[in-house]
């Protein structure tokens, strides 16, 4: 049987957008950047595009892309509640750190949202026009996961320019070919936790930040909110994370929506916004 038809397309995951909703309830508050406004929203309402991973291939409509990540979230519901009960068992956390499953399924998360927002549209065209180059020099065992030849490497290449091919290159084969996603090697990463169910993390519709983009792909230097009270960083230089700092810089890249468990705290980036 066909599945059925997919309008809204998620560029963040819902599953993972309930993980800054409110202590009671489903829903978030959504601060909306051009506007100043404060909303509170469920996940389903927010964060996609219509159609964002149809593609079309000799005029058949596909959404093999929106049906991938469909498969990815129904997974991430166990992860995000495994992040959880790691922040309230710091034996299982260090045990966590030390295995190789644990680094990668964090890998695939960050390489995956990475590249599945709008807006690096237009850093997806400029790695794109090194497509070949970057398969050539791609691992064995990346090639082998993407599960395409070099010959439909090619074809991508040739018609890059093309928005359905476009989309596939940057959801399907860029994540693999631009992050050590597939790498066994452990990062050096910490949880950066709120003492007490605080809610003070926020996030947003690009929320994987990052200075270097070299840094990220080899995931030396990058922080990314987990949940309402949960940040994953890298270690280096880090030292003690300061929440509001991480929050003022999800604000800043944010396209145009923030997210978070706590109205009041919203409020204050509104202010500043406004002030600013």
């Amino acid at each position: 049987m066909n599945r059925q038809t997919k309008v809204k397309h998620h560029y963040v995951p819902e599953v993972y957008m309930k993980g800054f909703s409110m202590d009671d309830k489903e829903k978030v508050y959504v601060l909306r950047k051009p506007r100043h406004n404060i909303s509170s929203m469920h996940p389903a309402q927010i964060m996609y595009d219509k159609h964002l991973y149809t593609v079309s291939f000799q005029n058949e409509r596909s959404q093999m892309i929106e049906d991938f990540y469909s498969e990815v979230e129904s997974e991430l519901s166990d992860a995000f509640r495994l992040m959880n009960e790691l922040r309230h068992s710091p034996k299982e956390y260090l045990e966590a750190k030390n295995t190789v499953e644990f680094h990668q399924l964090l890998k695939v998360i960050i390489a995956l949202q990475f590249w599945r927002t709008p807006c690096q549209r237009e850093l997806a065209k400029e790695y794109a026009s090194n497509l070949l180059g970057l398969y050539d020099s791609a691992s064995e065992m990346t090639k082998k996961n993407l599960g395409y030849d070099r010959r439909f490497i090619k074809y991508l290449y040739a018609h890059r320019e093309k928005d359905s091919h476009l989309t596939l290159i940057q959801n399907s084969l860029l994540p693999l070919l631009t992050f050590k996603m597939l790498d066994e090697g452990l990062i050096d990463f910490s949880f950066y936790v709120a003492e007490q169910d605080q809610g003070l993390v926020l996030t947003c519709d690009n929320p994987v930040v990052y200075s270097d983009l070299n840094e990220l792909f080899e995931f030396k230097v990058f922080a990314f909110p987990l949940t309402k009270n949960i940040i994953v960083a890298s270690s280096v230089d880090e030292g003690a994370l300061d929440i509001y700092k991480f929050n003022q810089k999800i604000y800043k890249q944010a396209r145009e929506r923030v997210i978070g468990s706590r109205e009041e705290y919203l409020q204050e980036f509104q202010r500043s916004a406004t002030e600013n």
